[in-house]
Formats: structure tokens, sequence, C-alpha cells
């Protein structure tokens, strides 16, 4: 969830991500060409404090001899539909009372990763996504939202 929340990537492509592909070092997960929706490889950014989480996962996928970042109890990596239904399950035992997905949080990634100053072409390139009209998309500021931008960018201050 904390992946997913953090990098906006698809539930498709964290399920498939290897342990070869993160780079704890640079704090990097990679979504390969080969799993990703666009055919394109990405590098995605995690924070120290999500590495420490992935950190404990690759120990322990590396003592059950598994390849995969992300795997089911049973071994082998963890199915998508397997991945939506925990977070429906884990959402509703958090006191989630609205509908908790992996695309929920992909949304909320974006939207709060504008608000927090991102350019919307960092993010486009962060999600994956091959035209820009989509990343727009994901993106629904309220009225509050856009009084505070607007107050922040305060141009006519420059002018009087």
């Amino acid at each position: 969830m904390l992946v997913m929340l953090e990098t906006g990537v698809r539930v498709n492509e964290a399920s498939n991500i290897m342990l070869s592909e993160v780079n704890q070092k640079l704090k990097l997960l990679t979504v390969r060409s080969e799993t990703s929706k666009t055919r394109e490889e990405r590098h995605l950014p995690v924070s120290a404090k999500t590495m420490k989480y992935l950190e404990r996962l690759i120990a322990i996928a590396k003592t059950n001899g598994e390849l995969h970042l992300f795997n089911s109890t049973l071994g082998g990596g963890v199915a998508t539909m397997a991945v939506i239904k925990n977070f429906d399950k884990y959402g509703k035992r958090a006191g989630v009372e609205k509908r908790c997905t992996p695309h929920i949080y992909r949304h909320t990634m974006a939207v709060n990763s504008v608000k927090a100053g991102m350019d919307i072409f960092t993010l486009q390139k962060l999600l994956g996504h091959s035209n820009i009209t989509t990343t727009r998309q994901y993106i629904q500021l309220n009225t509050d939202d856009l009084i505070n931008s607007h107050s922040k960018a305060n141009v006519i201050s420059r002018f009087i």
C-alpha cells in the first residue's frame, strides 16, 4: 500500500517487480518494459521510510528463495486480484469508510503530488502515461485547492 501511495505504480506493475529491480542505494524501483502497460521502462523513487519496509520484504523474500518483491503466502509472486482484495480487506480493518483500491491510491498520489508542487510532466512520467491528457484526468482539484494555489502564486503582488 505504501509503494502504491508513494509511487502511483499500477497494481499489475507492482506485483511484477523483481528483487533485482529494487535499487536500495538509490531508493528506486524499476518497472520493466515487459510488465509496464505502456511497454516503456520507468524508474520510481521511494522515500527512505518506504525503503526500510521494502528491505524487510526483500530479506523475507531472499530467505524464502523468492524472486519477486511482493509474494503470496504460498510462494511466488502475488496475484493482482489478491492485492486488490487485500486493499479492500485492510482498508476496512483500518476504518476506511470509502472504497479502498490500488487505483484510488494511484489517484490519491497524483492529486497530492500536484498539491505539493510537482509539475504535471514529472507526474506523467511517474504514472507511466504516454499522453498528458490521461494525467490531467487524474487530477481533480476542488475549490479550496484552487483558492490555495491562487493565493500562493499571488501574481498581483508583482504589479502592485
